[in-house]
């Protein structure tokens, strides 16, 4: 698949193009797929950002989203690679394909947080804290410090995706990428959660 390029631009309106949200699965999981959609849909319908869906081979249709296919799943780090490598965006969030919102998203929140990053070159922004951050910044955001554990929590984090690439090594599972991959971040600057919840989730696996 080519590469998705897409102008970078630190301005509230130039986060629609800065900014994708890639939601994390694969072809095992695709029985999640309509659930998490209309989920996302009914609790964030003025989601104001490109939309994708990590799979395998799978290319199912739903509304405003594109999918990045990755084959042969040799492992989580390796099929995040992959789809990163086809987008360009400076910026990811990450979404997992089993973890639902239940109450309504308020984009002008996420806005602020996200141009928030991007102006001010963050590297990772967790949006709930989820662990909490250790030191704050100002009334919303902390700094996430070296050495912290889960300082690379991959729900509901928003990246750059260079920083990510860099941070990734190969056959690494998520839970693996969590704890191995945040002694590595110490290497990098730029770690921020915000201080309270922004967006409230619920576990698939764990409704009803």
């Amino acid at each position: 698949m080519a590469a998705l390029a897409i102008k970078s631009n630190p301005s509230v309106t130039g986060l629609k193009e800065t900014v994708a949200i890639l939601v994390l699965s694969c072809d095992r999981y695709a029985d999640l797929w309509d659930h998490f959609f209309r989920s996302f849909r009914m609790f964030w319908p003025d989601c104001p950002f490109r939309v994708y869906l990590q799979s395998n081979d799978l290319c199912p249709k739903f509304a405003n989203v594109q999918n990045v296919c990755v084959g042969d799943d040799r492992s989580w780090s390796d099929s995040l690679a992959k789809a990163l490598s086809q987008l360009r965006h400076e910026y990811i969030f990450l979404h997992l394909d089993d973890h639902f919102p239940y109450k309504k998203i308020d984009t002008e929140k996420i806005l602020r947080l996200f141009s928030w990053a991007v102006t001010s070159g963050a590297s990772y922004l967790r949006v709930n804290p989820s662990p909490e951050p250790d030191e704050p910044v100002n009334q919303e955001i902390g700094r996430i410090a070296r050495g912290a554990i889960y300082r690379t929590s991959t729900v509901l984090s928003l990246w750059n995706r260079k920083t990510l690439l860099s941070l990734l090594e190969p056959h690494e599972s998520a839970w693996v990428f969590e704890v191995y991959g945040s002694a590595r971040s110490d290497r990098c600057d730029g770690f921020y959660a915000r201080r309270e919840t922004t967006i409230p989730l619920l576990n698939w696996y764990n409704i009803g």
